[in-house]
């Protein structure tokens, strides 16, 4: 037997007062004998055990008209599926996300969910064997625990920052589920089903699986949440102004007028901004400021009614690390001015980050720059006419290479590539393009390069080459006035600026507290055995880096769940290498449900039972159609008795009855 509302149970002490009634009214009470009385002693003896014997039932009938109502009361079912099994395994996925914490004016919100989840544990079949999952869950769901074991780890559940797609939990869920044979498998999910927190619900195996979900919808109330933040120059160098913009999102059906925007490091406020932002859209700003000694702990803010995670946004620009760069050969004069008026170049003879070889021959070629790209490191070369041959036509998979003279101008259209979105927040109209005259074509082909920059008849000038852990970038021409004005015009110093620096183009000012998150890091990290240690927010914990072609990338831990700027430190010397900033997904911003027939779209067989918002418990129509429920039943008991009792009243009140009995 099960209960709906178990609660009810206590109203089972009341029974105590009937019986207190009882047995006051039996208190012994002092006897004064008269002799005048005497005849009638013998009368009272006989009528005295039937009058007992009714009192004794009378307060049996009430007690158990009472018991019956609190058992209506408390909703009493049984489970037809529980009855015949033998093992019974329940999945239950608690969603502890920040929307189902509630906003700001219901701060009660997630304790009513935990109390729905609850009331669900407590009218499973002692005999289940039970399986939680949370947003907090990370490798799988929690090992089977007993109803007691799992209201006490219930209750140790607290809202999370961390973001998992709820399918992907599910499907956790069910791997641990599966792994159980011959028993009954049920799932229940307790969740308001929020836009954008889903994910692919329809490619879930739940063959066998009887599903229920608790639908409480989020209420539509104004939100206001700072939605991201990105830089704009394609290098951050010290000294230098830096531009963060950002956006902002009315997530609700009303205008936002002149909301007021910060940016403060260190509660220090550097600047603010106003905007007025209409109704469900989006409208972006920015702060522009020095950069000279870094930021340590650097964020933009607005004050919100709604939810109160989304109104920070912690920035991290970092700075661009000084890059090592080795000239194979002899030095070319437009490189070397680049690289001698940056402070984030130096040029070096050996243990180089970067390489550049400049009408590089195929023995340097071959012998310098090949095993160093292949090795992870990146070089920028230009063609000269010894390397031209066979060999270079074999290594960039072309037929052939052939000097091509003439008068060409790079493309307007080789702006829009991804290699210069950080360059250009826009393609330039009007934009100066730099003439060519000479230069080797591939015949249109490019084999194994990937075309940053093409000239106006379409063969490629700026070519991009993976080649083993590294990447090579080929210039197709010289790198000197004669071939092209390339070297003297304004793209030259963005485009080297791109291909040396790792961070170049991919400045992530922050990261997010989700499930396979990363974030780039700002500076250069050796793929080596050395640990290194995240530092922030009261917490210390081992660091996961990992490295492509585009640098070093730290993994977000599961331990890490509290929104901020954190430090990289290697755990050696504890040197600060680097700073992140962490955020919470945006996602939970929305605040929408999604409706139920797009979730039956995914899963039909789901059983649905909606509660409104703010319901602390279950009614009779979130019992599932499985199961039998009793409370009529006890309800016909309870009146039974009172009547019973009416009866027994009636008949203690009449002398006549107890003369017949006699």
């Amino acid at each position: 037997m099960y209960f709906g509302n178990s609660t009810f149970l206590w109203a089972f002490m009341l029974l105590a007062i009937p019986i207190i009634v009882h047995l006051v009214r039996l208190r012994k009470l002092k006897i004064i004998k008269f002799s005048s009385f005497k005849f009638l002693r013998k009368t009272a003896e006989q009528g005295a055990k039937p009058k007992k014997l009714l009192r004794y039932l009378i307060l049996a009938s009430r007690c158990f008209a009472f018991s019956c109502l609190i058992f209506a009361f408390a909703m009493p079912s049984y489970n037809q599926q529980y009855v015949k099994a033998s093992k019974t395994i329940v999945g239950i996925y608690f969603d502890n996300s920040l929307s189902m914490a509630g906003l700001e004016s219901d701060p009660l919100a997630f304790s009513k969910h935990k109390e729905n989840a609850r009331t669900i544990i407590r009218n499973l079949p002692q005999s289940a064997e039970i399986k939680l999952i949370t947003q907090s869950s990370f490798g799988g769901a929690s090992n089977s625990l007993s109803i007691a074991q799992a209201e006490e780890a219930l209750d140790r559940v607290k809202p999370s920052n961390f973001s998992q797609p709820m399918s992907a939990l599910l499907k956790r869920l069910i791997f641990s589920m599966d792994k159980e044979s011959g028993a009954t498998k049920d799932i229940y999910i307790i969740s308001d089903f929020q836009k954008g927190s889903l994910g692919y619900l329809k490619g879930l195996d739940v063959k066998g699986k009887n599903i229920h979900a608790f639908y409480t919808p989020l209420q539509n109330m104004e939100n206001l949440s700072i939605d991201t933040a990105w830089i704009q120059s394609p290098v951050l160098l010290r000294g230098e102004p830096v531009t963060i913009q950002f956006s902002v999102q009315n997530n609700s059906n009303e205008d936002a007028n002149n909301i007021p925007i910060k940016l403060v490091n260190k509660n220090v406020q550097l600047g603010m901004v106003s905007l007025t932002i209409p109704a469900q859209s989006k409208r972006s700003s920015s702060f522009t400021m020095g950069y000279k000694n870094g930021f340590e702990d650097l964020y933009i803010s607005l004050n919100d009614n709604g939810f109160s995670f989304d109104n920070q946004l912690f920035v991290n620009p970092g700075e661009a690390p000084v890059m090592k760069i080795k000239p194979v050969g002899v030095p070319n004069k437009y490189v070397t001015q680049v690289l001698v008026n940056q402070d984030v170049f130096k040029q070096v003879n050996q243990d180089a980050d970067r390489m550049v070889c400049d009408e590089c021959s195929w023995a340097k070629f071959t012998k310098s720059i090949v095993p160093f790209v292949q090795d992870g490191g990146v070089a920028l070369v230009s063609l000269s006419p010894e390397a031209v041959g066979p060999d270079m036509a074999r290594f960039l998979g072309v037929k052939e290479l052939k000097l091509r003279t003439g008068t060409f101008s790079i493309s307007n259209t080789s702006l829009s590539h991804d290699f210069f979105s950080a360059v250009f927040k826009s393609t330039p109209e009007n934009m100066t393009l730099p003439l060519v005259f000479s230069y080797y074509t591939t015949g249109g082909n490019t084999g194994y390069a990937e075309p940053i920059l093409s000239l106006n008849n379409g063969d490629a000038f700026f070519m991009k080459i993976n080649k083993g852990k590294g990447h090579l970038y080929l210039v197709m021409a010289p790198m000197n006035r004669a071939s092209s004005f390339w070297v003297e015009s304004s793209l030259f110093l963005p485009t080297l600026t791109q291909a040396l620096l790792p961070s170049a183009g991919n400045l992530e000012v922050y990261g997010l507290l989700s499930e396979n998150s990363s974030v780039s890091l700002h500076v250069a990290i050796e793929n080596d055995e050395n640990e290194y240690i995240l530092r922030g927010k009261g917490l210390e914990s081992q660091a996961s880096i990992s490295h492509n072609n585009r640098g070093a990338a730290l993994h977000v831990s599961q331990y890490v769940n509290e929104p901020g700027t954190y430090e990289l430190l290697k755990k050696e010397n504890k040197t600060v290498l680097d700073r992140v900033a962490l955020n919470i997904n945006r996602s939970e911003s929305v605040i929408a449900s999604e409706s139920k027939e797009a979730i039956l779209a995914q899963i039909p067989s789901l059983n649905w039972h909606t509660l409104d918002s703010g319901t602390s418990g279950f009614t009779s129509k979130s019992v599932s159609k499985k199961s039998g429920g009793l409370w009529r039943l006890f309800i016909w008991l309870a009146a039974a008795f009172f009547v019973i009792e009416m009866v027994l009243v009636l008949a203690k009140q009449n002398p006549k009855f107890f003369r017949s009995v006699s």
